[in-house]
Order: C-alpha cells, then structure tokens, then sequence
C-alpha cells in the first residue's frame, strides 16, 4: 500500500500541507515546537499542554492522534514517508523531514540494493526539476492501476507535483487547452487531499496551490531541451540564461541520476496501461458502445452505463470502476480511464471534460542577498543542501533565518564569505 495509516492521517492534518508547501509562518511555528520539545523557550503551560498531548496520544494509540502531534512539530527528525509501487521493489518512494525543510524523491528498483534519488526540494539548492508533467500523469495513472485503493489524481499527484515542471516538450505547454486540462487534474488533486484548503481558489478559478505550481514551475521559454542519450534514456538541458534556471540531476552527461532505473519505471507503468487495453471484457459489444458514447460529445454524461458494462462482461479493476460510478464523479479521473480504456492519447478528454479555465500568466522576481560572513564558522561553500537552512537558524546567526522573497516566484539567496559565493 501507498499509504499507510499514519501517513493518511498526517495528510489530512491542517498544519501538513503548510509545513509541506515550507510556509514561512508553519515552519516558525515548527521551529517553535521543536525547540520546545528540546527543552528551550518552553513556558510553564507549554510543558503542561505538550506532556498533556503526549499522554493523550499515548493512551489512545491511534493514528490521528500520533499524526496531529507530527504534523505540528516535534523532533527535528520527524520524516513523513510515501511510497508508490508499480510493481514489486519498483516504484517511487517520497520522504519529506519538515525540521530540515527537505523533500527528497527516490526510484526504488530492482536493479539497486537502495534508492536512488532522482531530485530533491529544500530552502536551499534544491533540485526539483525530475519530470515533465507527462511523466507524472503517466506514472499517476499506472500506479492507480497497479493499487485500486490509490485515486489519481490524488496524494501522489499533490505529492510528487513539485517535482514535475511544464515546458514546450510536445504538446503540454504549447496547446493551452492542454494547460487548461494540467490545470483541472491538479486542482482535482489538492481538492482530493486537502478539500478546505488554500481560501478555495484564485481569481482565474484555479486553486492556489496550482496556481503556485505554475508560478515555480512553469519553464516554458526558458530554454529546456529534451533529448536522447546514447543509451536511449531521455534527460533535459537548457540554453540560455532567461527565465527560470533549471535545477535538475537529469542533464545529458550527469553520473548521479538513475537514467536506467527511471526509464525501467516509465516502461512499466505503460505496460500497466497496455495490460488494461488488454482486458478481455473490452471486446464486449455492450462495452465498445459504451464507451463509443464516453468519448463523444458529452461523453461525461454517459459514464454510468459504461461502468454497468464492463461489470457485466467480467472486467475486474475495482478502481478504474470506482471512478467511473461512485458518486459524486470527479471529471478528472474518469477521463483518465475512459481514455486508457478507448486507447485514447493521454489528456484528450481530460482537456474536453475539464478545460474549463487556464492560469492567468505569471510573473517571478529573484532577490540577491549578499550578507558579510568573513570569520563566521559554518560558511564554506560546501555541504550538504539539507543543512543549509540549519545552519541559518543556528546560534551563529541569532537565531535568523535567510531573508528570502516569496512573491509567487523562485527564491533566490546570495551568500558571500570572502572570496566564496553561493546561491539558492
């Protein structure tokens, strides 16, 4: 399973997200837990609540109530875990440790004894740019297909979207229908683990943490080339200095990123989409006339007589028929498998079904700040990222952090000790 019951429950905790997003007050509030909880800055009342919810979480024993302490703070080694299979010792594994501000994505497979990390996102020199968005769709719909109890979209969209990005690959940040549809299964996603969250929506009718999305990720005229290796396996670069930097392990000559285990990843997850095109009871004259009235005009309309179909003719994927009669239908997902089911290309209905909006453009600033470290301890260029925003909150800095604009863009910080510069 994806997701145990400690990690649902943490996901469904308010503070999660915030603190998963690192805003900027969540994570004040995280520091102040955590500080507390070692011992500093505690007040009398403090200690007392904070042994009181101990207790209570210890006499209970059950998950949301372990899962509420996690998410409001704690220990700086707090790790919030998710793994996605598509197949046995092949899949994803996601760990995010909120004390270090740190996301790190893993491929899991057979052809390594340990994960390997495919890119990683922190306060520091993060490198989130793994995936074009067709890549996190394909993996979210196979992994949906190999775990019936998993909705795409769903947790391992909002989870793993950070580490997608848009550029003009293809036809998904050309066709802005097709924008429109990245858009709808995004909004779909957060709505599914996070249904009150983020004010509702922008004014362009889009969730703001989609919005967000866009805003961080969207590389569209900055340069991204995708291209084929001599091993046949594909990785990114850019040319040119404009517009959003890419940050990612997956250039043409780099020795750290998995190009086999990932391309191993891709392949079975459309071989799982291929295996349901496969099924036998598709050939069911009732199904082949349902599912001629799903993908035309109106399709959506139809989606109750297709799902009493396929149960009549035998086809047995508890999810994919979920998805298609249990109420209220979520538009997103039904496309999805209405299209694996016709052989339809990837996003065809989801743009006619869901399109009904596209993010306004954006705009992103990137702020430089030098600040005079010479003689200070700590202040090498080296290290690892995960330490660099522990290192700005330890004693050597007064307990500040890095000044840091967050306008809806990159955040960019400049560091300078001596001859050493350094930026995130």
């Amino acid at each position: 399973m994806p997701m145990d019951d400690r990690s649902a429950a943490l996901m469904a905790e308010p503070h999660f997200w915030p603190l998963y997003f690192f805003d900027d007050e969540a994570l004040e509030e995280y520091d102040e837990r955590s500080r507390g909880h070692d011992g500093e800055g505690d007040t009398e009342d403090d200690a007392k609540d904070g042994a009181e919810g101990g207790a209570e979480g210890d006499a209970k024993g059950d998950a949301k109530g372990g899962a509420e302490g996690d998410a409001k703070g704690g220990a700086e080694g707090d790790v919030f875990t998710a793994e996605f299979p598509l197949d046995d010792g092949l899949g994803l594994r996601l760990v995010f440790e909120p004390g270090a501000c740190h996301v790190d994505l893993s491929v899991v497979s057979p052809e390594s004894a340990e994960a390997e990390t495919v890119g990683w996102d922190d306060t520091a020199h993060s490198h989130p740019h793994v995936m074009p968005w067709a890549e996190l769709d394909l993996l979210g719909r196979a992994a949906a297909v190999h775990d019936p109890a998993l909705r795409h979209p769903g947790p391992m969209t909002a989870l793993l979207l950070r580490f997608a990005f848009l550029s003009e690959e293809g036809d998904e940040g050309r066709d802005e229908d097709t924008v429109a549809s990245i858009a709808a299964v995004a909004d779909a996603a957060f709505a599914a683990v996070r249904p009150t969250g983020a004010d509702g929506g922008t004014a362009d009718g889009v969730r703001e943490e989609t919005r967000d999305w866009f805003d961080l990720r969207d590389l569209r005229g900055a340069g991204v080339e995708w291209t084929v290796r001599p091993d046949g396996c594909r990785a990114v670069t850019q040319h040119g200095p404009d517009g959003v930097p890419l940050h990612s392990l997956r250039h043409p000559v780099s020795d750290g990123f998995p190009f086999a285990a990932w391309s191993l990843l891709l392949a079975r997850a459309t071989e799982l989409l291929d295996a349901v095109r496969a099924d036998p009871a598709l050939r069911s004259d009732e199904v082949r006339a349902a599912l001629g009235r799903c993908t035309g005009p109106g399709g959506h309309r139809h989606l109750g007589p297709l799902a009493d179909a396929l149960s009549r003719a035998g086809f047995a994927r508890p999810g994919m028929l979920r998805a298609l009669s249990a109420g209220p239908v979520v538009k997103a997902e039904a496309a999805w498998v209405v299209e694996t089911l016709a052989g339809l290309e990837r996003g065809r209905l989801t743009a006619a079904w869901c399109g009904r909006g596209r993010p306004a453009g954006g705009r992103s600033w990137r702020l430089s700040l030098s600040l005079p470290a010479a003689g200070r301890p700590g202040t090498s260029g080296s290290g690892s990222p995960r330490s660099c925003r522990r290192r700005s909150t330890s004693a050597d800095w007064a307990g500040r952090r890095p000044v840091a604009a967050r306008t809806r863009g990159t955040r960019t910080v400049t560091w300078s000790a001596g001859t050493s510069t350094w930026t995130w």
